[in-house]
Formats: structure tokens, C-alpha cells, sequence
């Protein structure tokens, strides 16, 4: 105390600093609690993931076609084509041959062979007519240019004259000519004189594998 009764100003003024103390550790309590509440969900459970997803739509397949024509007929799959390929008055040891352009008109590519066999008409015996095939075009004196692919086959027996032929070609090409000879063979006997037949050549194609 001062002097005349009145309260030193340094008491006077201590109720007053303690309340602000007080009120300014209150406040700091509060906000320590409402610190450790925010932060007690982090520490107890963990915060859903938020997810997305895209899914991509692949369309538009479509089958290849594949499609062997010879020269331009039998468009589409399968067929029968028929060639007047005629010759006449043949003598033992004779040539004759007739071309044909093989194609791929599809979109695939494929492998194609020539198998051969007696027609409905068919007057010779066995072994007296020859068939074989070249990569090349029909001559008038009966032969073929370029160069002969697969085997020779006599008639009446059926088989093939040349499998695996590739189209494309190596060299891109979708189509190729291909000539077929026909001989009267050497040793055909006398009692053949006179007689007629026709021949079924068939051209097969299969896919090449991706």
C-alpha cells in the first residue's frame, strides 16, 4: 500500500495481469483441444480413397473375304467356270495350251494349288494325255513361256499338279497368269485315234496364317 491509504499501482494492477493470463491460457488450452480433435480422426481411421475409371470400346472387326477368281469370273466364294478350251486332230508327242489369269480379289491373302482329273466326257484310256502347268502365257505352237511349277499328271487319275502358290506374290502382285499344257503322250496307242474327253482343272485356295 502507498501512502494515504491507496493501493500501489503495481497490486492494483495484479488481479488484472492474472485474469489476462488466465484468459490467454485458457484460450491457448481451447485451441490445443481443438488442435487435438482435428487431428484424432487422422490418427484413429484412415480417408476413403476416391476412385475413377475409363473403359475403352474397340469396334469395328470384320472377317477378311477370300476370293479366287479365274481371269475375272467366279467373283465370291466357290463356283465353276468352264473354258472352251478345244484342240483337234492331235497326233502322238503334240502340244497344245491354254492360259489363265489366277487373282486374289479379297482381302486376305492365300496359298492356291491346281489339281487335275478326267471330266464327265472322258474317251481315252490311261496314261495317253498329260497336263502340267507353268508360270507364263500360251504359245501358238502349244507350249508355255516361262517356267513349269509342280508335277506333270497323266489322266484319267486325279491329282494335284502344283500346291502353295503364293498370292500375293513375293513381289506384291495380287494376280499371276498361269498356262496349262496339254500333250497327247508319245506311246499313246493306235486305238486312240478319234477319241474326245474333257478335264476339270480345279484351283483351291487357302489362308495364309497371321
Amino acid at each position: 500500500m502507498r501512502r494515504g491509504g491507496y493501493p500501489d499501482a503495481t497490486q492494483r494492477d495484479a488481479p488484472t495481469t492474472r485474469v489476462r493470463r488466465r484468459r490467454r491460457r485458457s484460450v491457448v488450452v481451447r485451441l490445443m483441444v481443438a488442435c487435438s480433435l482435428l487431428l484424432a480422426p487422422a490418427l484413429v481411421g484412415t480417408m476413403a480413397a476416391w476412385q475413377d475409371s475409363g473403359t475403352a470400346e474397340l469396334g469395328g472387326f470384320e472377317t477378311g473375304t477370300l476370293d479366287l477368281q479365274i481371269d475375272n469370273d467366279l467373283a465370291g466364294t466357290g463356283g465353276t467356270t468352264t473354258r472352251t478350251w478345244s484342240a483337234t486332230g492331235l497326233i502322238p508327242g503334240q502340244y497344245r495350251s491354254f492360259g489363265a489369269e489366277i487373282r486374289n480379289t479379297g482381302d486376305v491373302a492365300f496359298t492356291y494349288g491346281l489339281t487335275v482329273a478326267a471330266g464327265s466326257v472322258w474317251g481315252y484310256g490311261n496314261g495317253v494325255l498329260e497336263v502340267s502347268a507353268f508360270r507364263g502365257t500360251p504359245q501358238s505352237d502349244g507350249t508355255c513361256t516361262g517356267w513349269s511349277i509342280g508335277t506333270a499328271r497323266t489322266i484319267p487319275a486325279a491329282g494335284p499338279v502344283f500346291t502353295s502358290r503364293p498370292l500375293p506374290t513375293a513381289e506384291g502382285a495380287t494376280s499371276e497368269p498361269i498356262c496349262v499344257r496339254v500333250r497327247i503322250m508319245p506311246s499313246a496307242p493306235s486305238g486312240t485315234q478319234g477319241a474326245s474327253g474333257t478335264l476339270r482343272l480345279t484351283f483351291t485356295a487357302t489362308q495364309v496364317a497371321p
